[in-house]
């Protein structure tokens, strides 16, 4: 790299760490601004967090590599997302936002009663921030150490302090240097304010590096001859691969993913009110689906053409030093380095936070001054960086940890869905489900090592449904792991008894939900529940027509397919329109 490249690495890193310092003497006040910011993000800004804190710097890696291998009918791995977080977007922002509690791991407090209560609790905080949490910073932390070795050529251990450290540890030790001390004195505010400004620079530049890529592929009609020309003209096609996978895709990962994640939901609850909430769901999947990620798409697909043969997670950053002009290209690094300081400062905070207010503060120091409650966050956020640094020099594929990472978290998706609608949930079926989860995971995702291929549980599924490719063995492995850890919550569920009736009261009276609440609705005729099924499926409906008209619309227009892809921008706009009178038309705007 130039000196010109290594000043614009330092440029976008300076910005960031400017907006964390500058929000630091704020966030460190008390634990209520440094963990929620005291309730006050406006939809707009939390929304374009939530994009940058899931958009690691491994994103663009993994998904460019998707393409590359599989081409546009791949992306389905990622667009049929959209079906859950859709209704997360719209139904569950509301409900978290109405919990009023300061972290997602409080849920236990008001939903059960008694030693499960607790339990569920401190586990939901171990799972978190040591699962959820950890594996957010290994992940972008394995791509910053591939682009590293990439971009300035480290092949050989590196002397540091008398020592030689491997290429990866020395990558890895400088880039959580700067995370580390941007993460630690932000608040909540800091951490937003640092997502918007890396939102802004890598979307500058992803857009930058797509124009220069694309011009000289030649645009839409060079990428079609020389996609022909390779016999691979058919990953320019929209429609997903038919298939099992499909199957799961549309059906199984939507419905054990509806109650979204926990970092996503952490955010719900720093918002002003319920109607911001909402908007700040949509607004995050139209600028991940609709601005975020076709730049990727595109290049993974020129990337066929200019770099044949090449691997497919490091085709991206190849075509950035081979058609990034010289400066830019520091810029480029840069945006890399910020997201993966924005994801871990995001994480980190989610996690310190459930550490401090539903382990620390709520069994170990209860009583302790508010200050000392903001050193211990950010002690715990430097424990967790510790462990995401293990996982992350211990992995090689970034895709492959993403897929572990996504079926740990949705195996007890649908005790996380039904416990909102369902008062026959209890605490014990709930901590099954977590505690399950990342076992039953694992042994679906080693069952080839571990057993001969006849009683391979996976192979056998493969067999049956007729799956060859990489996604169908992780289709089936999905399945497994789902059907297997919900079975046996609902066994643990069936075979202890229900939560006593002043606590399922308290709930209901709290949040208001629709579903198998009967009997105790009746039990509470003074509450009236005024959220309705059908009008959510409106929205949901509305929501849909806007994510993926303006998904495809992008898509079209960018490939140079500008009438069919005018329409369907138009159809995504006039369904936005909608969608936002309808929002807020039914939900307060002021304080709640």
């Amino acid at each position: 790299m130039t000196l010109l490249d290594l000043i614009g690495v330092g440029f976008t890193v300076a910005l960031l760490l400017f907006a964390g310092f500058y929000f630091s003497r704020r966030g460190g006040k008390s634990s209520a601004e440094f963990m929620l910011g005291g309730r006050k993000l406006p939809w707009w800004l939390a929304g374009t967090a939530m994009v940058a804190g899931n958009s690691n710097a491994d994103s663009s890696l993994h998904q460019s590599g998707k393409i590359r291998r599989d081409g546009l009918p791949g992306a389905w791995f990622y667009w049929a997302q959209v079906v859950g977080q859709m209704f997360s977007s719209l139904v569950f922002s509301r409900l978290w936002r109405r919990t009023g509690v300061t972290s997602v791991a409080e849920f236990y407090e008001i939903r059960y009663a008694g030693r499960a209560r607790v339990a569920g609790r401190v586990w939901a905080m171990v799972f978190t921030s040591f699962i959820e949490g950890t594996f957010g910073l290994a992940l972008g932390l394995l791509a910053l150490i591939k682009i590293g070795q990439t971009t300035f050529h480290l092949t050989e251990p590196v002397a540091l302090l008398g020592f030689a450290v491997s290429p990866a540890l020395s990558i890895a030790l400088v880039v959580l240097g700067l995370a580390i001390a941007y993460s630690i004195v932000s608040g909540l505010l800091g951490v937003v304010a640092g997502d918007a400004v890396e939102f802004i620079f890598a979307l500058l530049c992803s857009y930058v590096l797509t124009f220069y890529v694309y011009r000289a592929t030649g645009y839409g009609a060079g990428l079609e001859a020389g996609l022909a020309r390779l016999g691979q003209e058919g990953k320019l096609s929209f429609l997903p691969a038919l298939g099992f996978s499909a199957v799961v895709f549309f059906i199984v990962q939507p419905l054990a993913s509806l109650a979204g994640s926990s970092g996503v939901n952490q955010r719900y609850l720093a918002l002003r009110n319920e109607q911001q909430a909402m908007l700040s769901g949509v607004w995050r999947i139209i600028n991940h689906y609709f601005l975020r990620c076709w730049p990727w798409y595109l290049c993974g697909l020129c990337s066929l053409v200019l770099l044949p043969g090449f691997d497919q997670e490091m085709a991206y950053p190849e075509l950035i030093l081979r058609y990034m002009p010289g400066g830019l290209r520091g810029f480029m690094f840069g945006t890399f380095l910020i997201a993966f300081m924005g994801t871990v400062s995001a994480a980190m905070h989610t996690s310190g936070t459930i550490f401090v207010n539903d382990f620390y503060r709520a069994y170990l120091v209860p009583h302790a001054h508010d200050h000392h409650y903001v050193w211990i966050t950010r002690l715990a956020m430097l424990v967790f960086t510790v462990v995401g640094t293990v996982i992350a020099l211990l992995s090689n594929q970034i895709l492959s940890l993403l897929q572990v990472f996504l079926t740990v978290t949705s195996a007890a998706g649908l005790v996380l869905l039904l416990r909102w609608f369902w008062w026959r949930v209890n605490g014990w079926a709930d901590l099954s489900a977590q505690l399950l989860a990342l076992p039953v995971t694992l042994f679906f995702e080693n069952s080839k090592k571990l057993l001969a291929p006849e009683h391979d549980p996976v192979a056998i599924g493969l067999r049956w449904v007729g799956g060859t490719t990489p996604d169908d063995r992780f289709a089936v492995t999905f399945v497994l792991t789902v059907a297997t850890t919900t079975a046996l919550w609902l066994l643990v569920m069936l075979l202890t008894p229900p939560e006593p009736m002043d606590k399922l009261q308290e709930f209901y009276r709290r949040v208001r939900p629709y579903g198998w609440w009967g009997h105790v609705a009746r039990s509470c005729p003074d509450v009236k529940c005024t959220d309705s099924f059908l009008h959510d499926l409106w929205l949901y409906g509305l929501g849909l027509v806007l994510a993926l008209a303006l998904l495809f619309g992008m898509g079209l227009v960018l490939l140079g397919r500008f009438g069919g892809g005018g329409l369907l921008l138009l159809a995504g706009g006039l369904a936005g329109f909608g969608l936002v009178k309808a929002i807020n038309g039914r939900h307060e705007v002021g304080p709640q």
